[in-house]
């Protein structure tokens, strides 16, 4: 017989629940303030607890950040997963200039978990290689990625890690060749589909 009571497990679900909150806060707040404006006191208010509440989640402040970008990487891919598997009748092609559209769309929104958010987060953290976002983000793609070398839309001999680093980086990298909102997504999207893909086309393709 199990020994979980009832009362312990609705206590497990609501520490659950606080935690997804505090994560959001921490997401939320970095998208819109940056690293600066970005402390456990301004969390601790957007949820409406204390600050020294936030250690009963979360053993530390690096321990918090961390677990705020797998959170917001594990979002990020579900999202793109779900318009990858959208419309599986579809080209290809279309289905990954739709996913990447929406990776440029929520940069162009400031999304909290858009991927210049994401490594905004750990490029102010200064951590170290093995656990950074970058590293992490594209890990958490590389399923998706590995689906697009099975549709032949990248060269399977490639390293689906890399390719999720080069596609995350181009998304990245828009505001430094155009001004946002400026241009719709879609066409920017085209662009950086295209440049992807002359890196890792399939070596039938070229």
């Amino acid at each position: 017989m199990s020994g979980v009571t009832p009362e312990s497990r609705f206590s497990n679900r609501a520490m659950a629940l606080r935690e997804v909150e505090i994560l959001r806060a921490l997401l939320d707040i970095f998208a819109e303030r940056g690293c600066f404006a970005t402390n456990l006191d301004a969390v601790a208010t957007a949820v409406g607890i204390g600050k020294g509440s936030i250690y009963r989640h979360f053993e530390s402040r690096d321990a918090l950040f961390r677990a705020a970008l797998e959170y917001g990487a594990a979002g990020l891919v579900a999202r793109c997963r779900q318009i990858w598997d959208a419309d599986p009748g579809a080209l290809p092609a279309a289905r990954l200039l739709a996913v990447v559209t929406e990776l440029v769309a929520l940069n162009e929104r400031s999304d909290p978990q858009a991927p210049n958010t994401l490594l905004r987060l750990s490029c102010s953290n200064q951590w170290t290689p093995s656990g950074d976002v970058p590293g992490t983000l594209a890990a958490a793609f590389v399923p998706l990625v590995q689906e697009w070398q099975r549709a032949e839309l990248c060269d399977p001999a490639e390293d689906p890690h890399w390719i999720g680093v080069v596609l995350l980086g181009l998304v990245s990298a828009l505001p430094l060749t155009h001004k946002p909102g400026t241009e719709r997504p879609e066409p920017l999207a085209a662009r950086l589909v295209t440049l992807l893909r002359r890196a890792f086309l399939p070596p039938t393709s070229v």
